[in-house]
């Protein structure tokens, strides 16, 4: 019996795959340096760091439309993908049975 070799396999993305990687990327640049002026900011005013769940909920503000702590607003960040492989929640007992908490 011969051992197992992996095959030369590489992956080499379409065009629509490369521009949806460099979309997916640009737009955690944006939030990774927008939310560290934010720390920044917070940090100099109350004088202790504003924790990750801040992060977050600042995070889906600007998907919604909320302006940034530089003052832009960013309407392309809504339709960017939430994750890199663009993932659904797995469906819990709650959503499967249908009790009303999602």
């Amino acid at each position: 019996m011969s051992p197992l070799q992996p095959l030369p396999l590489e992956w080499i993305p379409d065009g629509a795959q490369e521009r949806n990687r460099h979309r997916f990327s640009g737009s955690c640049r944006v939030v990774f340096n927008e939310a560290r002026t934010m720390r920044r900011v917070y940090h100099a005013a109350a004088g202790k760091n504003l924790d990750s769940f801040g992060l977050c909920q600042m995070r889906v503000q600007w998907r919604n439309g909320a302006p940034m702590p530089g003052g832009r607003v960013m309407p392309w960040l809504a339709g960017e993908p939430k994750s890199v492989g663009g993932q659904r929640q797995k469906p819990t007992a709650a959503t499967v049975w249908g009790l009303g908490r999602v």
